[in-house]
């Protein structure tokens, strides 16, 4: 049977006397033990137990900070009583204390993971036992009120073995944090837990590891992966520890996911207004630039006609107007480009292109559109902006009758605008989506720098290079297209 002790309270914890568990047949040598340890240790209660399989039972109902076995047991010897102990609470004290065991058994019970063996014996044997369990049982205590204290943490933590990374004995918030039950995260390494993918992969936080064994303590964002697949932010904190008599690095885990989010979304407000301040600086240059020249010859014209009765000179007034609203309709375009991509759908390029066609004066320029010009996603709008300013383009550069194409770039992720013109030498085509590039005396400048925002608020690229008959060809890249089939069936 196994006995109580009633002056203990609070056994295995801090406030009462740490609880020893003696497994001993012989209840003389028991009670002599008992009284001696509870006489020289004034922080240790003794509780004898005659049956090994019945102590097992006792040590799972808890509240016991060591066990002292003999060796020979009836039904299950000291070693094996060792061994059941080992598989359930490979934490917990035990010493074998025994008279009849030998070399073979010490070895056996240092390979089973015995925390101490005393044989038994006159002189100071008794001694020798006190104070080891003595020992142990701080140890113990020590060790358990750590537990405690990691385990209600309100962050996430964890110990890394600096050499391979694997994170050992993570407490309850970590486990919880990422999605898994306490019994499965024993073996997880940093592969397990990373987002894997750059620069968020488990050789770079092994790196970070390594730093905090060699350089000190190291703080960091990471993207970490929960068992579910949810991708969460966290911030990190490494310190070298030993822990055990072993080099460890300690990792505090605080999940920081709707901080990033706030954070991204500050990010994105600030980046949209500096945007709205570089396109107002924009308008500014324009409108003080730009259209100066255009007002002043209206002006001009204006007052000549008054004195010469010239009606060929309101005509100039009339076409100077004309620049000016041009210019006006251009730069508004460009002003509110941080909207040219909000209402994407799926369109047909070819009815996009003769609808922008039909805008655009074309004399007798002709148009052709490739019958494997299918579909792409985008806002119709502002693709028919971007179509109407590379017709204009090709109207007012490419000669007296231009014929434009349109059609699929190779590769089937874009499509290209091409003239039969003169095209555009080699030297000016990185500069020619600038604003304020233009050709000749008629053009605005700001046609082209359409092109280039609208393909940027689509997140596509854009690019001139020559056309297989000399003229010029614009590529529009980086598009998502679907098949000529797709559009006939919708």
């Amino acid at each position: 049977m196994c006995g109580t002790d009633s002056k203990v309270t609070g056994v295995g914890t801090d406030d009462g006397p740490g609880r020893v568990l003696y497994v001993e047949e012989d209840s003389d040598l028991a009670g002599l033990l008992e009284a001696y340890l509870e006489r020289e240790r004034d922080g240790i209660t003794v509780e004898v137990c005659d049956d090994p399989r019945r102590a097992l039972e006792r040590i799972r109902e808890g509240d016991v900070d060591c066990v002292v076995s003999d060796y020979a047991l009836s039904g299950m010897d000291g070693l094996e009583l060792l061994s059941a102990v080992r598989e359930e609470f490979p934490e917990l004290p035990f010493v074998l204390f025994t008279g009849k065991g030998s070399e073979d058994v010490a070895s056996e019970a240092i390979s089973k993971g015995v925390d101490d063996y005393v044989r038994k014996g006159a002189g100071d044997r008794l001694e020798v036992l006190a104070r080891r369990v003595d020992n142990l049982v701080a140890g113990h205590r020590a060790k358990t009120s750590y537990r405690e204290l990691f385990d209600k943490a309100t962050v996430g933590l964890t110990v890394h073995d600096p050499e391979t990374g694997e994170s050992l004995n993570p407490n309850a918030h970590y486990c919880e944090m990422l999605g898994y039950d306490p019994g499965e995260v024993d073996d997880l390494t940093m592969t397990d837990v990373s987002a894997n993918e750059p620069p968020f992969t488990a050789e770079r936080a092994q790196e970070f590891v390594r730093k905090a064994v060699e350089e000190g303590p190291q703080s960091f964002e990471w993207l970490d992966e929960r068992k579910d697949g949810e991708r969460i932010w966290v911030e990190v904190n490494l310190r070298q520890a030993d822990i055990g008599g072993r080099e460890r690095v300690l990792a505090s885990v605080q999940e920081v996911t709707e901080r990033k989010e706030r954070e991204d979304r500050l990010q994105a407000a600030n980046d949209r207004l500096r945007r709205q301040a570089e396109r107002l600086d924009e308008f500014a240059s324009v409108v003080s630039h730009d259209l100066r020249n255009p007002i002043e010859v209206a002006r001009s014209s204006l007052e000549l006609a008054r004195m010469e009765d010239d009606f060929e000179r309101l005509d100039r007034a009339d076409e100077a107007l004309d620049r000016m609203q041009t210019i006006i309709d251009d730069v508004l375009t460009l002003a509110r480009r941080g909207d040219l991509a909000e209402e994407r759908e799926t369109v047909s390029l070819r009815e996009v292109a003769e609808s922008a066609w039909g805008t655009v004066e074309t004399a007798d320029a002709t148009l052709a559109v490739d019958p494997n010009a299918g579909a792409v996603e985008a806002d119709p709008e502002t693709l028919r902006q971007l179509l109407e300013n590379l017709f204009r383009n090709a109207v007012e550069h490419a000669g007296a009758a231009p014929a434009v194409r349109v059609g699929p770039v190779e590769g089937d992720d874009g499509f290209y605008v091409a003239d039969d013109g003169p095209g555009i030498d080699e030297a000016d085509r990185e500069r020619v989506f600038k604003r304020g590039v233009t050709g000749d005396d008629c053009g605005t400048g700001i046609g082209l720098s359409i092109v280039d925002a609208v393909a940027d608020a689509h997140g596509w690229s854009v690019s001139v290079t020559g056309a297989s008959d000399g003229g010029a060809r614009f590529e529009v890249t980086g598009v998502e297209t679907l098949g000529e089939a797709w559009v006939d069936g919708a």
